[in-house]
């Protein structure tokens, strides 16, 4: 993980002692002085396309911006020429990977998000007027909920994808990132449906009907998928 607060420094120390101001570090780098303030306090970080123009100006290399200190003279020494260039490129890839994986999460996040509120909204709406229009409320949220998290697989794997194929050897973690974010949706997904199928079976078999049966049946079979995606959300 990067820490910013450590980054941050590092930037306010090497634009001192470069003799810049904010504001000059920012007309250098095309951005306002407000978003080098924030770099230098901690609450952001430079975007992906602006670290090689950042180190340049500051004479350090991408590897030591994100590191957030510099590398041992040693190491520096014994680098063969060019080599630096090779290590900031392997660096900013993973860089981007890791910027990639976390937008994925706040997808997911989203999706997760939508889903309760169309859970919450189902069960006010059938507990208050029993009727299927709730019904219709809690699959749409859900729809949209697949959608949003569709596209942020998707997006994920393409970029996982390019990563590989750049470096192939290494481990993205990316494929399980996903499963685990899928078997916790999932979950979710499917109440509505299963709460349907539920009270749809009831109203065939009258003679059976109970609010306990209900209940029960949801409940075991809620149970089953819950106690499989756990075990397969262990297994990622």
């Amino acid at each position: 993980m990067l820490d910013n607060e450590k980054i941050g420094k590092f930037i306010a120390d090497k634009r001192k002692e470069a003799g810049y101001t904010q504001q000059q570090l920012a007309d250098l780098l095309g951005i306002t002085n407000k978003a080098v303030s924030k770099w230098e306090t901690g609450e952001g970080l430079p975007d992906i396309s602006l670290f090689p123009v950042l180190a340049e100006v500051l004479d350090v290399s991408v590897d030591e911006l994100l590191q957030g200190e510099r590398a041992k003279a040693v190491e520096t020494e014994a680098a063969p020429h060019g080599q630096k260039d090779s290590t900031d490129s392997v660096v900013l890839h993973r860089y981007q990977w890791e910027r990639q994986m976390e937008k994925f999460k706040k997808r997911c996040l989203l999706a997760l998000c939508v889903s309760l509120v169309g859970i919450v909204c189902f069960g006010v709406v059938w507990f208050e007027n029993q009727d299927y229009y709730s019904f219709g409320i809690g699959f749409l949220a859900q729809v949209l909920s697949i959608c949003l998290f569709i596209g942020a697989y998707w997006s994920l794997a393409f970029e996982e994808k390019a990563y590989l194929r750049l470096y192939p050897a290494e481990r993205t973690g990316g494929k399980g990132l996903m499963i685990k974010f899928l078997c916790l949706l999932l979950i979710f997904w499917l109440i509505v449906p299963l709460l349907f199928a539920d009270i749809f079976a009831m109203r065939l078999v009258p003679w059976v009907h109970s609010s306990w049966v209900d209940v029960l049946c949801f409940l075991a079979g809620f149970g089953v998928i819950v106690l499989f995606l756990l075990y397969r959300f262990r297994k990622s």
